[in-house]
């Protein structure tokens, strides 16, 4: 179930920063959000390879964090730039 939402999120990932990377102000956050998925990914992948060791899992958890709060500002800043 924890690997269909990590696809959900980053098809949405890919769809929000393809909106967002026409906008020139925008384009830096964009490639932040990529840079967080990839890590988020491989933190991902390490837990499972590794079975689950407690700084690994604990970073995971910072990182999808991290990534959403982001993703929450790109989004704010990306409405503000569609309505002017």
């Amino acid at each position: 179930f924890h690997r269909m939402g990590a696809y959900t999120v980053l098809l949405l990932a890919m769809f929000f920063i393809g909106f967002s990377w026409k906008i020139q102000h925008l384009q830096w956050r964009s490639r932040l959000i990529l840079g967080l998925v990839v890590v988020q990914i491989s933190l991902g992948i390490f837990n499972v390879l590794w079975g689950l060791p407690v700084e690994t899992a604990i970073l995971h958890a910072a990182v999808g964090d991290l990534l959403l709060l982001a993703a929450l500002y790109n989004a704010r800043r990306l409405w503000k730039a569609r309505g002017q």
